[in-house]
Order: structure tokens, then C-alpha cells, then sequence
């Protein structure tokens, strides 16, 4: 996954991917595998494929700015504007 969100780890389904790691067979995983990097490499597809299939991912929200800081006294200006506008 991109940076441009967040897993809701509290909200994974810990026991399907208890189920799925038991169900790999690592000696095939790790068949093609030489290095320790290989083996971590590996690993690591492994874990990435069952966390993005099993734990939410929130995409983040995109926050509109100005390009400056608005005082409070202007902020509240605005939304009585638009309270009045939508009228």
C-alpha cells in the first residue's frame, strides 16, 4: 500500500490470517531461496499480501488549504457567510 492512508490494525481479522500462514508452505515459498535477503524478501511478500487482504486500509483524506493560516474571528465569518448563503 502507498503512504497516502492507514491500516486500521485494530479491525484486522487476526484468525483468517492465522488460517492463511498456516496454510503456506513456506518450503515452497523459500525454495528458490538463497540469501538471507531472499529469505526476507520472501517472507515479507508473504506477510505484505496477507495484511493488505486481511487488515483495512483508510485512504487519507485530502484537506483543502488556503495556503495560510485563518484567524478564528475569520473562520467563523466564513461559516456564518455560508449559513447565510445556503439559506
Amino acid at each position: 500500500m502507498s503512504s497516502d492512508g492507514h491500516y486500521l490494525w485494530q479491525k484486522g481479522d487476526y484468525d483468517s490470517m492465522g488460517q492463511f500462514l498456516d496454510s503456506v508452505n513456506w518450503v515452497d515459498i523459500f525454495s528458490d531461496c538463497i540469501s538471507v535477503n531472499d529469505y526476507y524478501t520472501a517472507f515479507g511478500n508473504v506477510l505484505s499480501s496477507v495484511i493488505a487482504a486481511y487488515v483495512p486500509f483508510v485512504a487519507a483524506k485530502k484537506r483543502h488549504s488556503v495556503g495560510f493560516p485563518l484567524s478564528a474571528a475569520t473562520k467563523r465569518l466564513i461559516t456564518q457567510k455560508k449559513a447565510r448563503w445556503y439559506k
